[in-house]
């Protein structure tokens, strides 16, 4: 009981502390901001701790969790409250996305999530030159306008499979670090609408050269990918795995423009990565085996000119490390 009572002690200190730190300094040293991405995990035992103290009124310990707690219970617990879903107020778009781990084998069991999903648009990433020409084939018939891109590395291949005609497509990759994945942007032409798709894969902040965790770059490629968006005259969409979490800086700025679909009429944290559950997803060396989904790396952005009425987490990740989102949305009108 003394070691407990102990323990405790110390979580509830070093709980504070890094909270403390965090909001002020977060920016300021790398470790803070690491740590961030898994702020649901490191404050979900003080939201526990604090509703035990109470409890068995243990006052001077619910004091000392009651900053972690309410950070905890503020932004994540609602996340757990069920939502009506809304009624659309215009056509529906469905929306999958899915990055699917540059796979070369297991390319049917990706294939068939594709297919259960029945969405009108896929966006794609880590797609490699034998996935794109395996799915090209596939889906020749259900989807039957494909675009997709590679460059130098496996994980920079980026596919969109349409049912409506892409009128454009654009690929590029952003020169702000020695490692980059790819971007693509398709004008697709939904029923009597033009919309934009930008399908993103940012660089992770462990990619950089020399560095052990940076989100500089990361957060250089969404500027440039702001600035892009923000010339267009029709409805965007944004959806990829953008290798960021809730917490970060780059997801403030993608939301002072466009809506997280799902944070708005999703259920639960969304927790996409990593799925082990299929042995090819197996991590490399240098990457820790954990049981369980960690964190939300892969999200659908929406701007003003779309209403989500829907969005979820696949029940499968179909051999990727990621598992993908469907999202339905609705168009309330023209931007």
């Amino acid at each position: 009981m003394i070691l407990i009572n102990w323990l405790l002690q110390v979580y509830a200190v070093g709980i504070t502390l890094y909270l403390a730190l965090y909001i002020v300094f977060r920016l300021a040293w790398w470790p803070l901001a690491l740590l961030s991405n898994f702020m649901h995990w490191l404050t979900l035992p003080a939201a526990a701790i604090f509703g035990i103290s109470l409890w068995r009124k243990r006052w001077k310990m619910a004091l000392v969790m009651l900053p972690s707690a309410g950070y905890f219970l503020i932004r994540y617990g609602p996340r757990w409250i069920p939502r009506r879903q809304p009624m659309p107020t215009g056509k529906v778009l469905t929306l999958f996305t899915y990055n699917i781990h540059a796979e070369e084998e297991g390319l049917a069991e990706i294939a068939a999530v594709i297919r259960e999903a029945d969405a009108d648009v896929v966006a794609l990433q880590e797609v490699t030159v034998n996935a794109a020409a395996y799915l090209a084939s596939e889906f020749a018939t259900s989807y039957p306008y494909q675009k997709a891109h590679h460059a130098s590395q496996p994980t920079d291949g980026q596919a969109i499979l349409s049912r409506f005609p892409i009128q454009e497509d654009d690929y590029w990759q952003n020169p702000v670090a020695s490692f980059v994945l790819g971007h693509q942007r398709a004008l697709i032409a939904w029923h009597e609408t033009p919309i934009a798709l930008y399908n993103l894969h940012p660089i992770h902040p462990r990619m950089i050269e020399g560095k052990i965790y940076d989100e500089v770059p990361r957060g250089e490629e969404i500027e440039i990918s702001l600035a892009k968006a923000a010339q267009e005259k029709v409805p965007v969409v944004w959806a990829g795995d953008f290798n960021m979490t809730e917490e970060s800086r780059d997801y403030e700025r993608i939301t002072q423009r466009y809506q997280d679909c799902f944070r708005s009429v999703g259920y639960g944290w969304g927790l996409s990565f990593p799925d082990l559950s299929h042995p090819q997803a197996l991590p490399t060396k240098g990457y820790m085996r954990v049981p369980f989904r960690l964190i939300r790396l892969d999200y659908v952005f929406a701007d003003i000119a779309w209403q989500p009425i829907s969005a979820e987490l696949w029940p499968s990740s179909g051999g990727s490390d990621h598992r993908p989102f469907r999202v339905r949305l609705a168009l309330r009108h023209q931007p």
